[in-house]
């Protein structure tokens, strides 16, 4: 994972990814960058004070690639290519909280959350959308 400097016109850091993986999707938010891997591996980087290094790798629990991420202050959310989306605390265990299964819609895409608004895009061409109650 390379970070480019847009300012100085230049790369900045280079970030190697552990093992057979490499960088599928990533979400920033605050000091926090988060990249999902095609091995469903999930990394935080710490960008304080332009560190960018590599603080903890989790498990997501994903028997596929992760597609994508949503971060916010208090859930973090992947999908991936298996078709579930998976909700986190986000602390440093990462705890699940939940798992939307989706057997019948391929791979999940891509996701988007906003306003309790999640939004899911799935490979056999179909967007669900789910509302907090």
């Amino acid at each position: 994972l390379v970070v480019y400097d847009r300012a100085a016109g230049k790369r900045f850091k280079k970030i190697l990814i552990p093992g057979h993986g490499f960088p599928m999707s990533m979400s920033w938010h605050g000091n926090c960058l988060y990249v999902g891997d095609k091995t469903g591996s999930l990394y935080l980087i710490d960008t304080t004070d332009d560190a960018f290094e590599i603080v903890q790798q989790y498990n997501t629990g994903h028997s596929g690639k992760v597609t994508s991420i949503a971060t916010g202050l208090g859930s973090l959310i992947t999908s991936s290519s298996d078709g579930d989306i998976r909700f986190f605390h986000p602390s440093r265990n990462l705890d699940l909280m939940a798992t939307i299964k989706n057997p019948d819609c391929g791979e999940a895409a891509q996701i988007s959350y906003n306003d309790h608004i999640l939004a899911g895009a799935f490979s056999n061409n179909t967007v669900k959308i789910w509302a907090r109650a």
